[in-house]
């Protein structure tokens, strides 16, 4: 079955302490929940989320084709760089990526 997979990113950046709100979505709309998987990642060398939430995650596509999928930023007091959150859709059964198959979101350090 050619199901296509795809993250938007969330616009404007947000501050550290807030959520990273992606949207998964199915191309066409699946007839029943889909189980899509994705991975969490900081930029590299950066910590903004915590790390139970990154790695391999499973997002439930519903049969109306899309669904918000939110990653939680860490608020802390640390003067860092500002870093990203990328959520990266990968392969699965009954479904490949699509074109947009990333979405990325700019984290603003507040310290």
């Amino acid at each position: 079955m050619d199901r296509r997979r795809a993250v938007r990113r969330r616009w404007p950046p947000i501050t550290e302490g807030g959520a990273a709100t992606y949207t998964v979505r199915a191309y066409p709309a699946p007839a029943a929940p889909l189980t899509v998987n994705v991975r969490v990642a900081n930029d590299a060398g950066r910590d903004h989320v915590e790390p139970s939430a990154l790695g391999d995650k499973r997002v439930v596509v519903p049969a109306s084709s899309s669904v918000a999928y939110t990653v939680a930023t860490v608020d802390d007091s640390v003067d860092e760089p500002d870093g990203g959150v990328v959520v990266d859709v990968l392969d699965g059964d009954g479904y490949t990526p699509g074109v947009i198959g990333s979405g990325g979101v700019v984290v603003l350090d507040n310290d």
